[in-house]
């Protein structure tokens, strides 16, 4: 029983963060997802015939981040490498952060397919239509965030975390 409760108390010192941490990551978080929301929502915007055609999923042309979206990222990653304390908290913030932002942008990319593209008269009537919408936006928001997302992310992350670590040293 002591084993057990001594391996509960360590899994809890694994993810014992602070709260100033937790909020950075979500901060990232939402950032990252909000610059993949914007260049989603701009794609739509600049290429009438997407709209106009309702594709919600487009093999040719495909929205990407711009040159200011990439040194956005690239920034903010590099600002929260310079926040964080610890090694472990970078590492565990940057899958958090991947996973949180990503989950967000399925969701939104989902309800612009449904909603604003006005797709829900013809995937309503299949069964588990929604799933559609769902699976069209996870694979929308995989070209976002791999492999170039997670790269610029991690290169920001790692460099403010190095650079943090060199000037407390």
């Amino acid at each position: 029983m002591a084993l057990i409760i001594e391996k509960v108390r360590s899994f809890q010192e694994l993810f014992r963060w602070r709260k100033k941490d937790i909020l950075v990551v979500v901060g990232w978080a939402s950032a990252i997802a909000l610059v993949i929301i914007k260049t989603y929502w701009f794609f739509y915007l600049e290429n009438p015939r997407f709209f106009v055609n309702k594709d919600p999923y487009c093999f040719y042309d495909a929205p990407f981040f711009t040159t200011v979206d990439a040194l956005l990222l690239l920034f903010l990653s590099f600002s929260v490498g310079l926040v964080l304390a610890d090694v472990k908290t970078v590492v565990y913030g940057y899958f958090a952060s991947t996973c949180l932002s990503a989950s967000v942008a399925v969701a939104y990319v989902s309800c612009y397919i449904w909603f604003v593209l006005g797709l829900q008269e013809s995937l309503s009537t299949t069964p588990f239509g929604w799933e559609w919408a769902l699976f069209l936006a996870f694979f929308n928001v995989l070209r976002f965030i791999f492999p170039t997302g997670m790269a610029l992310c991690l290169i920001g992350v790692v460099t403010g975390s190095f650079l943090t670590r060199l000037i407390e040293t």
